[in-house]
């Protein structure tokens, strides 16, 4: 639970979106950025409140419950989502920081401590892209749609 000082507890991120395609296995849905995301309190850490459209693909157990055009909502834990901000933006950010330091106290010249930084961070990249499948399971959805039904993926 996301506890801000003398706030509310928040216990899940959603999103409203649109089933935008259907298998079997899978639905696609668009998230739209909209209005809404001015008054969140983490908006400042969460990639969709940055883009006017995202589109997730999510692995559901029955296809056919749902249908293209649908409006669902998409959730996740708090604790899942700064999960996924510490490997993308804390991670990476402290890394950084401690290889320019290390890189410094190493006597190079400044130009390749930049670069020699950066390529660490670009490595780290890398190795969670090598890793997304495995780092995808450790997050799941809940899908919810008219009538609060909550599909858990």
């Amino acid at each position: 639970m996301l506890k801000l000082s003398g706030m509310m507890a928040i216990e899940y991120v959603s999103h409203p979106g649109v089933v935008s395609e259907v298998t079997d296995k899978e639905i696609k849905v668009k998230i739209v950025s909209s209005g809404a995301c001015g008054g969140c309190n983490i908006k400042s850490a969460c990639n969709v409140a940055d883009m006017a459209e995202k589109e997730l693909v999510i692995s559901v157990e029955n296809g056919e419950e749902y249908s293209i055009g649908q409006p669902v909502s998409i959730r996740m834990s708090a604790r899942q989502g700064n999960k996924a901000v510490l490997y993308a933006y804390i991670v990476p950010a402290v890394l950084l920081i401690f290889m320019i330091l290390l890189f410094s106290v190493m006597g190079m010249n400044d130009l390749y401590v930049a670069l020699a930084a950066l390529t660490v961070v670009g490595i780290y990249y890398f190795v969670l892209y090598l890793f997304r499948n495995k780092i995808k399971k450790q997050f799941k959805y809940e899908v919810l749609t008219q009538g609060n039904k909550i599909n858990q993926i």
